[in-house]
């Protein structure tokens, strides 16, 4: 690539206008395809950002409304902390799988409200 500018310089004046036409719309292409896809990444930035925004603020509604769900983990609480009394942490699978489907049974009924 080092010798192009004396090559191109001795080239006929036409061919020099041919290529330079050529390579100004390659420039402007290049040019308009990379500001395309910045101004896209950076709508998809600002949506991922709101999406984000919605989810917290839905996470902290969910927290925050009034449902089973203090006492559901209460009673897991009092259950788990029991647990090293007595024999029953072999089970501690299953209640923990049944503390899950009782919490998702909370989210799902503020979901639908």
């Amino acid at each position: 690539m080092d010798e192009f500018p004396q090559l191109f310089a001795s080239m006929e004046p036409s061919i020099q206008q041919a290529l330079s036409l050529q390579w100004k719309a390659l420039e402007v292409q290049l040019c308009k395809t990379t500001r395309s896809a910045l101004q896209a990444q950076e709508e998809f930035l600002a949506e991922f950002a709101a999406s984000v925004d919605d989810l917290q603020k839905a996470f902290v509604k969910l927290l925050s409304t009034e449902d089973e769900k203090d006492r559901i983990l209460a009673q897991f609480i009092e259950w788990y902390n029991g647990c090293y009394q007595t024999s029953k942490v072999d089970i501690l699978g299953e209640q923990v799988d049944q503390l899950s489907d009782k919490l998702w049974g909370c989210a799902n009924c503020l979901l639908r409200s």
